[in-house]
């Protein structure tokens, strides 16, 4: 690939992080409520869901699933269902007994701060079209 097709590549994902979602969202409010390490291994987290999408979008499969929206549709109500299970899990955590407390944010291990943010990139269908619209 010459250098001359990466610049429209670059632009576009320039563009394409500019506008917060829910991985900015999850990088920034992990990182204020638990540490640097924290966030970063979010962070971490979102790159290799990145990375993933990449992936499959480079082998071709991306442009399948934009010409399949079910797929897609799929992965955004599974996004949704992330979404509403993390709700749930907050409310339940703030109508138990003692929640005013403040709860311990070291309490995440950074595994599982990565995987959370795995979990949020992959589960964005904004990050499906983007990379298949960068393969196509």
């Amino acid at each position: 690939m010459p250098l001359s097709d990466l610049i429209p590549i670059l632009i576009a994902w320039v563009i394409a992080i500019s506008s917060p979602g829910p991985a900015t969202l999850a990088i920034t409010g992990t990182a204020m409520e638990a540490g640097r390490a924290r966030g970063l291994a979010v962070a971490w987290g979102v790159v290799s869901g990145s990375a993933v999408w990449a992936t499959i979008a480079g082998m071709g499969l991306g442009a399948a699933m934009i010409g399949h929206a079910w797929i897609v549709e799929g992965l955004r109500y599974a996004g949704a269902a992330y979404l509403a299970w993390l709700a749930w899990k907050s409310a339940r955590a703030a109508l138990r007994p003692g929640a005013a407390r403040a709860r311990d944010p070291g309490r995440e291990s950074l595994r599982r701060a990565w995987a959370r943010g795995a979990l949020i990139h992959l589960t964005n269908p904004k990050a499906v079209l983007f990379w298949g619209a960068v393969f196509a």
